[in-house]
C-alpha cells in the first residue's frame, strides 16, 4: 500500500477538529478491541484534508500520540498505542483463588508465584476520565472550525458534572457518546450521565454493535460537514440570573423541511474574547510557543525534513545508535532586514528542534540563533529563496519519535528595531528502525538535484519540477555477505505513487555494495515525466537481500515529494 503524505495545515486550512477518546477505565477490553479496529478504518477512509485529529484514553499513557495531527501515520500509530500501553487488558487480573470452608479466612491462591516473577495484577495509574475529557475540551477551545469529541464508553455512569458540560459548551465542543457494549440495565439510558453529557452538549448518544462502528462514525463525520447553525444573542435585560449564573431563555425552533434534526446546547457558548494574551517576551518562551503550535505552519512557512541514519559502531559494544539530522527550509517572504551603519542588511532568526518519545518524554533538543549579515542584493536573494538550517540530534534507541521544529523572528532585531513577533512551526512523526539487527535496513532517503536543475525546483522544500531528474541516496545496513566470497547480492526497485496509485516503477536492478565501506550507500536517479500532473507524491525504494533468509530479505524506505509544473 502506498504511503500517503500528511497534509500540512495552517490555521485557516482547518475545517474540523476531532478527539477520539476511549474510556478504557469504564469499558471492558473485549468491547474496546473492535473500537480500535474501527478507529483504524476511520483514519484511513474518513479523515479528509482540513481535519485535525487526536487520540486519547481515560487511563492515560498516550504520550505525544494524543496531540492533534493531520498525519495519518501518527494517528494510526496512536490507535496502536492504545493496546500497546502497559496493563492493557490486564488491569483486572488477579491470582485465581480456591474454595475454602472457613468463612473467616480469605480464599487461598490456587498457585503461588516463584521468587522474582512479576505479579499478574497490574496496578498502573488509575483512570481519570474527567481529567482527560477536560484536557481534550481545553485543547479544542481555541481551535477553528467545527469541534467534536467521540467518546467510547460502556459506563452509563461516566462522570458528567455540570461544570464539565458548561466547559464544553463555552468552548463550542460537541460530545458524541458511543456505547460499544450497551448500557447497564440498572440505569435507564435516558437518565444516564453519559447520555446527558451528549444531549446537553448538542451531541448524539449511540448504543452500537461492533459491526456498525464505521457507519456510526461516518454518520457523525457527515453530520459535521453539512448543517445549519442558528445563533441567538439575547438582550441582557431579558436573561434571568440565578445565583450569579445566567439561565438560557426558552427558544422554540420549528423545522419545516423533512429529514432535518434539531440539537442544541444547554449552556451559553463563550463569545471570542475581546482581549488577547500578551505575547511572551523571552527567547525560550517564544520558541516553546512555536514548537507546541498544533499547526504545521504559522506566519512563517517551514518545511521540516527529518533524516535518520546510524552512528559508526561503538568500539566496545559494536552497537550503532540512531542519528537524527533535521533540515528545515524557512520561507523568506516575511523577513524584514535592518540596516547597519556599514550599509549592509542584518536579520536575527531563532530556530529550535525538539524530539519526543511515545511517552511524551524529551529525547533531544537543539536550538540556535542565526545572525545574518549580507549586502543588500544578497539580502533580497535570501528573502526570495529563504534560508535552510540543519541541526543534528543523537538518539539512544530506535523506535517512534515525534520531531517538532520552530523558527521565530524576535521582536527586537539588530540595531534595536522593534517588530511584531513572527513565528512558524512544523512537525513530523518518524519511526527509526534498529540498525543493529542482522537484516537489511535502510536509512532515510535524501533527495537532491544537480545545480543546473535548481532554477526549476526547490529540493530543500522537496519540490521538483516535472521533466527534471531527481537524485536519491540512502545508507544500507545489515546486508548478508556470502561466507566464501564476501560478496553481496542486493536488488533495488524504485516506485512513484500518487496517493495509492502506482505512477511508475523501475525493474529490479542489481546494485553494488562496497564491503569495505562502514556505511554503504544506495544511490541513483529517477526522471519525472514532463506531463506528470502536479501534486503530492511518494517515492519508495524497495530492496531485496537475496542471500538473506526469506523473512529478512526485503526492506523499504519512503520519501514524500511535491511535483510542480514544468517550466
Amino acid at each position: 500500500m502506498a504511503r500517503v503524505p500528511p497534509d500540512l495545515l495552517s490555521r485557516q486550512d482547518v475545517h474540523r477538529t476531532i478527539v477520539l477518546m476511549l474510556d478504557d477505565g469504564g469499558t471492558s477490553w473485549e468491547d474496546l478491541v473492535p473500537v480500535i479496529s474501527a478507529g483504524k478504518r476511520f483514519v484511513q477512509e474518513q479523515i479528509e484534508p482540513g481535519d485535525l485529529v487526536a487520540v486519547t484514553a481515560s487511563r492515560g499513557g498516550m504520550g505525544f500520540y494524543q496531540q492533534l495531527s493531520s498525519d495519518k501515520r501518527q494517528l494510526l500509530a496512536a490507535i496502536e498505542r492504545i493496546g500497546a500501553r502497559p496493563c492493557w487488558a490486564l488491569w483486572n487480573l488477579e491470582v485465581p483463588r480456591g474454595p475454602t470452608t472457613d468463612s473467616s479466612e480469605p480464599n487461598p491462591p490456587l498457585f503461588t508465584l516463584k521468587r522474582g516473577e512479576p505479579p499478574l495484577g497490574c496496578h498502573g495509574p488509575p483512570a481519570n476520565p474527567i481529567g482527560y475529557l477536560a484536557w481534550a475540551i481545553q485543547g479544542l477551545r481555541q481551535m477553528p472550525g467545527r469541534k467534536a469529541i467521540f467518546l467510547f464508553t460502556s459506563n452509563p455512569s461516566f462522570p458528567a458534572p455540570p461544570s464539565l458540560i458548561e466547559l464544553a459548551n463555552r468552548a463550542g465542543v460537541t460530545i458524541h457518546v458511543i456505547d460499544p457494549g450497551g448500557a447497564a440495565t440498572s440505569i435507564a439510558p435516558s437518565r444516564s450521565p453519559s447520555r446527558r453529557l451528549a444531549l446537553e452538549t448538542g451531541g448524539l448518544w449511540v448504543k452500537n454493535a461492533p459491526c456498525c462502528f464505521n457507519a456510526t462514525m461516518g454518520g457523525l463525520i457527515e453530520e459535521m460537514r453539512g448543517y445549519y447553525l442558528l445563533g441567538f444573542r439575547p438582550q441582557r435585560n431579558r436573561v434571568e440570573v440565578i445565583a450569579g449564573k445566567p439561565i438560557p431563555p426558552v427558544i422554540t425552533v420549528k423545522v419545516l423541511r423533512p429529514g432535518l434534526m434539531v440539537r442544541y446546547k444547554r449552556e451559553f457558548t463563550e463569545p471570542p474574547s475581546a482581549t488577547t494574551r500578551l505575547a511572551p517576551r523571552t527567547r525560550e518562551d517564544l520558541l516553546q510557543d512555536a514548537l507546541w503550535s498544533p499547526f504545521s505552519a504559522g506566519a512563517i512557512q517551514v518545511q521540516l525534513t527529518s533524516l535518520y541514519s546510524a552512528s559508526p559502531p561503538d568500539g566496545r559494544s559494536k552497537r550503532r545508535n540512531p542519528l537524527l539530522r533535521t533540515i528545515f527550509a524557512i520561507d523568506g517572504s516575511r523577513f524584514e532586514f535592518s540596516d547597519t551603519p556599514e550599509g549592509k542588511k542584518e536579520l536575527t532568526l531563532d530556530v529550535a528542534v525538539a524530539v519526543f518519545t511515545p511517552e511524551g518524554q524529551p529525547a533531544g533538543y537543539r536550538d540556535q540563533r542565526l545572525a545574518i549579515v549580507a549586502a543588500p542584493a544578497r539580502a533580497r536573494e535570501i528573502s526570495n529563496d529563504g534560508v535552510t538550517c540543519t541541526l543534528e540530534i543523537p538518539l539512544t534507541e530506535p523506535g517512534p519519535y515525534q520531531v517538532r521544529a520552530a523558527v521565530v523572528l524576535p521582536e527586537t532585531q539588530p540595531g534595536g528595531d522593534q517588530r511584531p513577533v513572527v513565528a512558524g512551526s512544523a512537525y513530523e512523526f518518524i519511526e527509526i528502525p534498529d540498525f543493529n539487527k542482522a537484516r537489511i535496513t535502510l536509512s532515510s532517503i535524501v533527495l537532491s538535484q544537480s545545480a543546473d536543475e535548481f532554477t526549476r525546483s526547490r529540493p530543500a522544500w522537496r519540490q521538483f519540477a516535472a521533466g527534471t531528474q531527481v537524485d536519491y541516496s540512502c545508507e544500507v545496513f545489515g546486508v548478508t555477505a556470502d561466507p566464501a566470497t564476501k560478496s553481496r547480492d542486493v536488488q533495488l526497485e524504485v516506485k512513484l505513487f500518487r496517493q495509492d496509485r502506482l505512477i511508475l516503477a523501475t525493474p529490479p536492478l542489481a546494485v553494488s555494495i562496497d564491503p569495505n565501506s562502514p556505511k554503504p550507500v544506495l544511490a541513483g536517479s529517477i526522471s519525472i515525466p514532463k506531463d506528470l500532473e502536479p501534486g503530492e507524491y511518494s517515492m519508495e525504494l524497495l530492496t531485496s537481500d537475496r542471500l538473506a533468509a526469506p523473512k529478512d530479505q526485503v526492506a523499504s524506505q519512503w520519501a514524500e515529494m511535491t511535483v510542480t509544473r514544468s517550466q
